[in-house]
């Protein structure tokens, strides 16, 4: 990808000569400006309502990581807030439309480090500096009464389309399509929905304003075909109230089947989601590669006739269960909800035909459950309700399911916890550190987390907003569905964290820490709780955790045949044997100059990595850092040593 975007210096004639007294004291607070163009790639036409956002960089230096580490948060609730637009790309400055003629200007801007971008509907986004389509820009430097231009040229978005037949052959109509990307945090990989579109009467579908990248296809029927009984039906045999067996509802015409969709899909059903050219298994699909302003067509595939199994079996729960009185429906948090069970596919992430709550089931008064039309694959279920009290109950397993009904699954309600714990520091720490100034979390694995909602929760522990735990080391409430549970730390460094959720594993995050402040080390009963996810079983347990303070410091420049290279993502990995820990893992994009720092780096071995254009958080990812792993160049960071090191920097293709 060339740089699409340039730059013009505007700067006055007066300012460049400088004044003297007064008036060089007013020019140090002048303000700025910024203006330009939008225009169409290729032909240089201006394009008219173009959105143009400008956000101020964080206090860091460009080029320093930033929410690399979840460590190094302050616990104030306007640094939660700067956190969470950090996560963003920066604090929210002005956000202009393109004119007629496609231009743009943004004045009274105050001097600083800026990010600014364009992106209009059927366009690729863009960001100044980018150098890959995918890939973050730099930030751009504003000074005192300067001008700046900046013109952006943007390129068309992408299509995907093709068709979707039965297993008969014929076309299927108001199948679901969908375009999925992997998304990746904490070292794993889930399939994200990026575009979704029904297919018309001839079977045909277009998936439409898609960036570049790799993308799979999957498709579902509407219709609940595989638990439909053929020429013959025994209405002894139909499910039992309280059961949930496919959709529940077969035909659903025109407007009134759109407006549902939404509440059919949480509900989950159709039948099994079938990934282009023809397989169920997801890891198994076809990876399709599209460039900018490119239309694939021919991604045709049929939905074959897939046999489905049911699972069946019994909670069993320390309280009597009273099913919701309307059969299939989902109850509420509360009391009298009943009990519930979810299906949900293991490596499917937000959104599309693999959401979570895929299949669910109300369980009858006696316990027993059945969720029908499951197709083969690996799923976690789980169930979930609440006691007369309102005290949570949870239980979880996991299901392998084959070309046979899985009978006699148990499940074994378990009420919330409450975990205690206690910080210790390995030797005396700065003067500025204090201990209440720390907060202790936990975030459930399997939550549908992407790294910039991870990011913001993060933010959010640090500030004590939403689970907010008390004075005195008290902690906030578990949430369901993977929701944090969080505690301030008391001035002896004790905490708890209340009414955590059983059946989850968990990671841990302490916020609040100081420059050159670390976590180094954590253990439950003598087991290691920062290098895996870890799950509690008992308020017995304490968590501990010991806080080190000699963080060092990594700065380096990312090369391209021996030139800067600007507009490049450089990650820092930790060696093998602390690959478990996320808050070890840094990443920066590369300043104009190609330089970038890491700050707070925990001492230990690490590899230093730089590439053009990858996904976000893909360099956690055992399976892709292994592709690279002798292309990155090693580093030892000593406590409170500083290192500084040249990468050369990886191109993809």
């Amino acid at each position: 990808m060339h740089r699409c975007v340039t730059v013009t210096l505007l700067a006055g004639f007066l300012l460049a000569l400088g004044a003297v007294g007064n008036a060089a004291q007013q020019t140090s607070t002048a303000k700025g400006s910024i203006e330009g163009m939008a225009l169409r790639a290729g032909s240089d036409q201006p394009l008219k309502g173009a959105r143009i956002s400008l956000a101020r960089v964080n206090a860091a230096p460009p080029g320093t990581a930033r929410g690399a580490n979840p460590q190094n948060g302050r616990g104030g609730r306007g640094d939660a807030l700067a956190g969470i637009l950090s996560a963003l790309g920066g604090t929210p400055a002005a956000t202009v439309v393109t004119d007629d003629a496609g231009r743009f200007m943004i004045t009274g801007v105050d001097p600083g480090d800026y990010r600014i971008a364009a992106e209009r509907e059927g366009y690729i986004r863009v960001e100044y500096g980018q150098t890959s389509w995918n890939g973050r820009g730099i930030a751009v430097s504003v000074g005192a009464g300067q001008r700046l231009r900046i013109d952006f040229r943007l390129s068309a978005a992408s299509i995907i389309s093709g068709r979707i037949t039965d297993p008969d052959g014929e076309p299927a109509s108001q199948a679901i399509v969908q375009a999925y990307r992997y998304e990746y945090a904490n070292g794993g990989r889930t399939l994200a929905q990026a575009a979704s579109a029904r297919t018309n009467d001839l079977g045909e579908y277009r998936l439409f304003w898609l960036q570049p990248g790799e993308y799979f296809v999957g498709a579902a029927s509407p219709e609940t075909l595989n638990t439909v009984p053929v020429g013959r039906v025994d209405m002894s045999e139909t499910p039992q109230r309280g059961q949930r067996g496919g959709r529940g509802i077969q035909i659903i015409a025109g407007e009134a089947r759109g407006a549902l969709e939404p509440i059919l899909e949480v509900l989950g059903g159709g039948s099994a989601t079938i990934y282009y050219p023809g397989t169920l298994d997801p890891e198994t699909a076809a990876p399709l590669s599209l460039g900018p302003a490119s239309e694939m067509r021919g991604v045709d595939f049929s939905l074959p006739s897939v046999p489905t199994v049911a699972i069946s079996g019994r909670v069993i729960a320390p309280f009597a269960n009273t099913p919701s009185a309307q059969t299939g429906q989902r109850g509420g948090r509360g009391q009298g909800g009943g009990i519930q069970v979810n299906l949900t596919r293991i490596g499917m992430g937000r959104g599309g035909l693999g959401r979570a709550f895929g299949l669910n089931a109300r369980v009858n008064a006696d316990g027993r459950f059945e969720i029908r039309g499951v197709a083969p694959g690996s799923y976690n279920l789980t169930a979930e309700s609440r006691d007369a009290n309102g005290a949570q109950y949870t239980a979880r397993t996991r299901v392998d399911v084959g070309s046979s009904n899985v009978d006699n699954v148990v499940l074994t309600l378990r009420g919330a916890i409450d975990i205690r714990g206690r910080i210790a520091v390995e030797s005396t720490p700065p003067q500025q550190f204090k201990m209440t100034q720390l907060r202790v979390g936990l975030i459930a694995e399997d939550s549908p987390l992407n790294n910039i909602a991870g990011a913001v929760t993060e933010a959010l522990l640090a500030a004590g907003v939403g689970n907010a735990g008390g004075r005195g080391g008290r902690g906030g409430r578990g949430g369901a569905g993977g929701q944090a549970a969080a505690g301030n730390v008391a001035e002896d460094g004790t905490f708890s964290l209340e009414n955590v959720a059983a059946a989850r594993d968990y990671r841990v995050r302490v916020t609040g820490l100081p420059s050159g402040a670390y976590v180094r080390a954590g253990f439950i009963n003598g087991v290691d709780v920062l290098n895996a996810p870890f799950n509690v079983v008992d308020s017995s347990a304490v968590l501990e955790l010991q806080i080190g303070f000699s963080a060092g410091r990594v700065s380096g420049t990312v090369l391209d045949n021996s030139n800067p290279y600007g507009g490049a993502l450089a990650a820092l990995v930790p060696d093998d044997s602390r690959r478990g820990r996320s808050d070890l893992y840094f990443s920066a994009t590369s300043d104009a100059n190609g330089q970038f720092t890491f700050n707070s780096v925990p001492p230990g071995n690490y590899k230093l990595f730089a590439w053009q254009d990858i996904p976000e958080g893909a360099y956690q990812y055992p399976d892709f850092i292994r592709r690279f792993e002798d292309r990155g160049h090693a580093v030892s960071v000593s406590p409170n040593g500083t290192t500084t090191a040249e990468v050369r920097l990886i191109r993809l293709q």
